[in-house]
Formats: C-alpha cells, sequence, structure tokens
C-alpha cells in the first residue's frame, strides 16, 4: 500500500496512483481500497442510472469498469470487474468518486483548473472542451505553479477565506494543445484509447494552499461576436458557480447542497469574476491567454 498527498489529504491506496505525489507519513485521512461493494446502497435517497447516494455515502456503478463506494469521506472501496485495466479504474476514481469524497469533506469542488500567482490562486472555469487546461499550459510555460487541472478543491481557513488547495500532477491537453506547447510524445500518455486527449506529468506543485483571487469563466460567442471579456458582479456570478460546480448532481443526495451553496457565495465576493467569451472560429489559444495575463497585471 502506498502512501501519498493529493488536495491536502494523505492518502494510503491499495490501488497505485501515479499521478499522486508520495510521501511518507504516520497518519492517514482517507484510505482506498479493493474489496466487495453491494450492486445497491442501502437506505439510498437520491440515484440516477449509475450512481445512488444518502448522506455520508456514495455508490457509483459504471459497467466494464466495476463499482465504487465513498463513505463518510474517509474510505473509498473498488470492487473491479474482470478485465477492467489500472488505467480505466483510475479514470473513474480520480473523477466522480474523489469528487464525492471531496464533497463529503466540505470542499467547494469547482469544474476547474487552476494556478498560483502573486495575487493569488487564479481559477479558469468552463465547460469541458472551453480550454481550462490549456489555460494551464499557458500559465505553466510561464513558469506559474499549477494547483490543479479539472478539478479544483476550495475549503475555507483560519480566517474564514476561501483557498486552494494542490491536487495532483496531470495536466491534460488535446493533441493540438500539446503541439502547441511543444509537448514531445515520449511525455505524454493517452487519457483512455476512446479519450483523444493525453496525461502530462506535472513534477512540481504549488507547495499548499492558497486564496482565491480571480475566477475566469470560459464559454463561446454569440455568433460572430469578438473575443471579449466582462467583469460580473457577485450577484450574477452565482448561478455560474452552481453551474459549473463539479458532480453538483451528487450534492442533494450525500446532504452537501446548502454547505456548497454558502461556499461558493464567499467565492462570489472574494473573487474578481470575469467571463471570457470567444469565437467560435478564429480566435487562438494565444489570445485567450494574453487576454488574461492583462487582466492579472502578468
Amino acid at each position: 500500500m502506498n502512501t501519498y498527498l493529493a488536495f491536502g489529504l494523505v492518502i494510503a491506496s491499495e490501488i497505485e496512483i501515479p499521478e499522486f505525489q508520495i510521501v511518507e507519513a504516520r497518519t492517514v485521512d482517507v484510505t482506498i481500497g479493493i474489496g466487495a461493494v453491494p450492486e445497491r446502497l442501502s437506505g439510498a435517497t437520491h440515484e440516477r442510472a449509475n450512481w445512488q447516494a444518502k448522506r455520508g455515502a456514495f455508490l457509483s456503478i459504471f459497467e466494464g469498469v466495476g463499482r465504487y463506494l465513498v463513505e463518510d469521506g474517509a474510505r473509498i472501496t473498488v470492487a473491479p470487474e474482470a478485465g477492467a485495466g489500472g488505467d480505466d479504474l483510475r479514470v473513474i476514481l480520480l473523477s466522480s468518486a474523489v469528487a464525492a469524497l471531496l464533497q463529503m469533506r466540505g470542499f467547494l469542488t469547482l469544474h476547474a483548473s487552476s494556478v498560483a500567482t502573486p495575487a493569488g490562486a487564479v481559477l479558469i472555469s468552463g465547460k469541458s472542451g472551453y480550454g481550462k487546461s490549456t489555460t494551464l499550459a499557458g500559465f505553466r510555460k510561464r513558469g506559474y505553479k499549477m494547483l490543479s487541472d479539472d478539478i479544483t478543491a476550495l475549503k475555507l481557513d483560519d480566517q474564514g477565506a476561501l483557498v486552494a488547495v494542490p491536487a495532483f500532477g496531470r495536466n491534460r491537453l488535446t493533441e493540438a494543445a500539446a503541439q502547441h506547447y511543444d509537448v514531445a510524445p515520449m511525455n505524454r500518455e493517452l487519457v483512455q484509447a476512446s479519450v483523444p486527449k493525453y496525461n502530462l506529468p506535472v513534477s512540481e506543485l504549488h507547495s499548499g494552499p492558497i486564496r482565491v483571487s480571480n475566477l475566469f469563466l470560459l464559454q463561446l460567442a454569440q455568433q460572430d461576436a469578438p473575443l471579449s471579456i466582462e467583469t460580473l458582479s457577485a450577484k450574477d456570478a452565482m448561478p455560474w458557480i452552481l453551474k459549473f460546480t463539479f458532480r453538483s448532481n451528487f450534492l442533494k443526495g450525500l446532504g452537501m447542497l446548502s454547505a456548497q451553496f454558502r461556499l461558493g457565495s464567499v467565492l462570489t465576493k472574494q473573487a474578481k469574476t470575469m467571463v471570457i467569451s470567444r469565437p467560435r472560429e478564429g480566435s487562438t489559444i494565444d489570445e485567450v491567454n494574453e487576454l488574461i495575463y492583462t487582466e492579472l497585471g502578468l
């Protein structure tokens, strides 16, 4: 069993997770193991086609991969199906299972990439394929250290401010983005055979939690509108934050909807939130990134 550090948590896992940082620790926050997992969650109050939930427990079922049981924000048990490979197991583990665990522990989970800057943590959120990971790669090329890619976990510090915690060293890019940033083929591997994206290992993360300063929301512009940026009020930012909460459909079943709403409210007041609308055709990676750098004064 290896011991890792991810999302500010010490994790002991029977499943090898090369994306996580190996550490030595006497105390453990989370355990991940292989074991028996029921086909149904007893006492579930909410369910969908491939998951069931109640306060303190979450069961996720993926045909051809396995079943994942998350309990009390402290344990993840995986029952792999015959023939399921380690890569497939980790894809689900590092998305739905980890999201449910973080939500149980009171984190705000945003579908966002994030990076540490002198001003604070900068979050880039939006739908899949809108450029979150690519924007992160641009920051990294400039020498800024990443916090997270795809899922950014936020929690309150001792002063009641929201901080982003370092997740793990992986930047996921499309073939075009990897070529744009001159990533050598030997330094990237496919997420899955069916997913046309590459996992790029990142050796250095920011060293600890950092207060959130900015949130950029990426969207496609209407018709032929040019590249633009707009600042949102706290009131107008809240629907976007709820929209881009990662696996937000889990929250009600886990009994964490109100808690996540409170954290979202703190974020709207703390972070300067801006919407970047980019043309459906013609805008480049660098143009979007330069717009963000200019706004941040970098």
